[in-house]
C-alpha cells in the first residue's frame, strides 16, 4: 500500500529522466524474470461484516489450542468517527468462537498489532484516544488477554501530549513484549517524529523506554528481533526530504545503540517485516524508484552487522509490496502482500502470497481476490501458519455495503494449503478453504494403497483400489469426488462394492489442478491433488 501524503516529482534534466526510465525498465524486466505465474484464487474466505460499518483485520496469530485470533477495527458508517477495537477468535473451519469489541463514545483506534506470548495469553497493541472530539492525539494502548478473550491487564503508554502510535510488537524471552512505534513529541509536535521502543514486562509495566532519531528526519520502528544474547536488531524507516530509507540499528539489552546502517535506493525504501535468518536477517517491504507510480516488493538479506548481502525484487511491473514474511522449517520462506493490477482500465490491488527459497528464487506465487467479477481492492498484512501446514492471511476486502451503492472495507481472512491454494472444502469443514494433508493419518500397508493416475492426466484418470478381500473396504461402495480449487464439485462417480478399478473421463474439464477425495461409507480413505493438462 502506498504511503499517503508523500509525492515525488521529476525535476531533473531530460538526460537524467531517460537514465531513470532505463533503470526502471531494467528493474521491471528483472522482476518479471523473478516472478512465478500468478493464478488468482477467488475466495470468499471468512469476512466480518455488519450493516453500515467498515472493518479491517491488521494482524493474526495461532493460539496453543490451534484456534486463531485476528485483530483490527470496526468503524460505524457513514458519519460517525467512532472506531471499535475488534478481536475475533475462530477455528480452522472459520467458525467464530468469541468476539470482543472495546470502544467508548467517540473513541478512536488505529494501528493494530498482536503477538502470542505464552500458551495461555496474547498481547495486543494499538493507537488509542478516548474521545476524538476532545483530544485528536493518540497514545499507545496495550492489553493482555487470556485465550478466552478476557483482559488480564490494560496499559496506556504516552511520551507527551501529542500523538504516539505502535507499528510493531514482538514477544520476548522473559514473557514480556517490546513495542515499537513513533512519537510526535519532538519537540512539541514539530515537523519530525522519533522512533520509540518500549520494553514491557509480563505484568504490563515499563522496564525501559527510549526514543531514536535524527535532527532533520522522521523515524518509525517497523520490526524488532530479539537476538539470543539479549540484544535487539531494529528495522526502522527514516523519512528525509521526501525520500525514505531503511534504517537498521542494533541495541544492547537496555536499548543503547551499538551500531546503525542506512540502506535503500535513496528514493523510497520501506521495510514491513524482519526475521532472523541464516546468520543474519531477512527483510521485506516495498522499494520505489524515482518515478513514483512504479514500485516493487523486495526481499533483502543482511548479515548480523547490518551489511547487505543481496536484494531481490518481485512484482508484475506496476506496484507490488510485501507486508509480512515467515520462515518455514526447511528454510523456505512465505511472503505475503499486495500486487497492483490494471483490469479493463480499472486499477486495483489483489492479495498476494509467494513461496521463496533461501536465495530468494520464487517457487510459486498466487494472488487472491474476494470477488472475481469486479476489480476491487484486497489487502493482507497478518500471516500465520496452520497446524496442518497451510497458512492464514488477514486483511480486508472491498465489498459493497448493505444498500449495494458504495464499496467499503470488510475484514477478511483467507486460509490456504501449503501450496497457496485456497477454497478447497475439507472434510468436516463448512468453510471453503484449502488443506494439503491428503493421506490418511494412519500408516497404510502397500496392499491397501489407493492409486489415482496418471498425474498429470490428459483425458482420463485411472482409479485403483486395494483388494476388497484384504479387509477395510469389504462390502462398501466407494465414491470418487473431484473439486476445483474454488471448492466447486466438478465430478463424482461411484465404484461398486467388489470392484477395484475404474476409468474416469476428465476430458470435459479445463486445464488446472483439482482435489480428489475417496470415501467409503462415512470414512475418508484418501485425499490428493491431480493436474489436468492438454498436450
Amino acid at each position: 500500500m502506498l504511503w499517503a501524503g508523500e509525492v515525488l516529482k521529476i525535476t531533473n534534466s531530460m538526460k537524467q529522466f531517460w537514465i531513470y526510465i532505463t533503470i526502471c525498465f531494467c528493474i521491471l524486466w528483472y522482476c518479471i524474470l523473478l516472478s512465478a505465474q500468478n493464478p488468482v484464487d477467488f475466495c470468499k474466505g471468512l469476512v466480518i461484516q455488519t450493516i453500515d460499518s467498515s472493518s479491517i483485520f491488521r494482524d493474526i496469530i495461532r493460539l496453543s489450542n490451534n484456534t486463531y485470533v485476528a485483530v483490527g477495527e470496526v468503524r460505524i458508517l457513514p458519519n460517525s468517527i467512532q472506531d471499535k477495537l475488534t478481536i475475533v477468535n475462530f477455528n480452522i473451519c472459520g467458525n467464530i468462537l468469541w468476539r470482543k469489541q472495546i470502544f467508548y463514545a467517540n473513541s478512536g483506534f488505529s494501528d493494530y498489532h498482536i503477538v502470542y506470548v505464552d500458551e495461555n495469553s496474547f498481547v495486543v497493541a494499538c493507537a488509542y484516544t478516548s474521545n476524538l472530539y476532545e483530544n485528536p492525539y493518540y497514545d499507545i494502548l496495550s492489553l493482555k488477554f487470556d485465550n478466552s478473550g478476557d483482559v488480564i491487564w490494560s496499559k496506556i503508554f504516552s511520551n507527551g501530549f501529542y500523538t504516539d502510535a505502535p507499528t510493531c510488537i514482538t514477544a520476548l524471552d522473559d514473557g514480556g513484549v517490546m513495542i515499537g512505534g513513533f512519537s510526535y513529541n519532538f519537540p512539541d509536535n514539530d515537523a519530525y517524529s522519533q522512533a520509540w521502543l518500549i520494553k514491557v514486562d509480563s505484568e504490563g509495566n515499563t522496564e525501559w523506554s527510549k526514543t531514536y532519531g535524527f535532527a532533520t528526519a522522521s523515524e518509525t520502528i517497523r520490526s524488532i528481533v530479539q537476538n539470543g544474547d539479549g540484544t535487539y536488531t531494529i528495522a526502522a524507516q527514516r523519512v528525509h526530504n521526501s525520500s525514505s530509507s531503511l534504517w537498521i540499528f542494533k541495541t544492547d539489552s537496555e536499548g543503547n545503540i551499538l551500531w546503525n546502517r542506512i540502506l535503500g535506493n535513496g528514493y523510497w525504501t520501506v521495510a514491513s517485516q524482519m526475521i532472523p535468518y541464516q546468520d543474519g536477517y531477512m527483510i521485506v517491504g516495498i522499494e520505489q524508484p524515482y518515478i513514483w507510480n512504479i514500485g516493487n516488493a523486495f526481499v533483502l538479506k543482511i548479515d548480523t552487522l547490518g551489511s547487505q548481502e543481496w536484494m531481490r525484487y518481485y512484482g508484475n511491473g506496476i506496484v507490488a509490496e510485501f507486508s509480512n514474511i515467515i520462515k518455514l522449517p526447511d528454510d523456505d520462506l512465505i511472503a505475503i502482500g499486495s500486487n497492483r493490477f490494471n483490469s479493463s482500465g480499472s486499477i486495483h490491488f489483489d492479495a498476494w502470497m509467494m513461496k521463496l527459497n533461501a536465495e530468494g528464487d520464487s517457487i510459486w506465487s498466487n494472488t487472491y481476490a474476494y470477488n472475481g467479477t469486479i476489480p476491487i481492492d484486497d489487502y493482507v498484512w497478518g500471516l500465520s501458519e496452520t497446524e496442518e501446514g497451510g497458512f492464514m492471511m488477514a486483511g480486508f476486502t472491498s465489498v459493497f455495503n448493505a444498500d449495494s451503492t458504495t464499496l467499503t472495507q470488510t475484514a477478511w481472512v483467507v486460509r490456504t494449503d501449503s501450496l497457496g491454494n485456497s477454497c478447497y472444502i475439507p472434510e468436516g469443514c463448512e468453510w471453503a478453504v484449502g488443506i494439503d494433508s491428503f493421506l490418511p493419518p494412519a500408516p497404510l500397508k502397500r496392499e491397501n494403497f489407493i492409486q489415482v493416475y496418471p498425474n498429470p492426466a490428459q483425458n482420463t484418470l485411472q482409479i485403483t483400489l486395494p483388494d476388497h478381500s484384504a479387509g477395510s473396504l469389504s462390502g462398501a461402495e466407494t465414491s470418487f469426488t473431484l473439486y476445483n480449487l474454488t471448492g466447486q464439485l466438478v465430478l463424482q462417480t461411484q465404484i461398486p462394492a467388489g470392484e477395484t478399478h475404474k476409468t474416469v473421463s476428465v476430458a470435459h474439464l479445463p486445464e488446472g489442478v483439482y482435489v480428489y477425495v475417496v470415501t467409503a461409507g462415512e470414512g475418508v480413505l484418501a485425499r490428493g491433488k491431480v493436474a489436468v493438462v492438454r498436450k
